[in-house]
């Protein structure tokens, strides 16, 4: 069996135990939240924190990457405009 991790919705998740735990100390990461799923073992960073996936890891790679431009200000903008009429139609 490899150790490498498999990748679902950007979290990483190791086939054992072991294979999370020697990627974490590796790498510095916390050992004490790793958490077993159906897919295998995720290491989450701290208690309701991010999972270690490949965002986590390059510091360079937004996880949003449309958030900090001109598109994602319109795309929140629109959402914003679309929840006042919503409030607004209910008040």
């Amino acid at each position: 069996m490899t150790n490498k991790p498999i990748t679902r919705k950007g979290i990483f998740y190791w086939p054992t135990f072991e294979a999370a735990r020697d990627f974490a100390t590796a790498r510095s990461l916390p050992t004490g939240r790793i958490i077993g799923y159906g897919l295998g073992w995720a290491i989450q960073l701290h208690v309701s924190g991010p999972y270690v996936g490949p965002a986590t890891l390059n510091p360079n790679r937004h996880p949003a990457p449309f958030a900090k431009t001109d598109r994602g200000f319109a795309r929140r903008v629109e959402r914003q405009s679309k929840q006042i009429v919503r409030s607004a139609c209910f008040a």
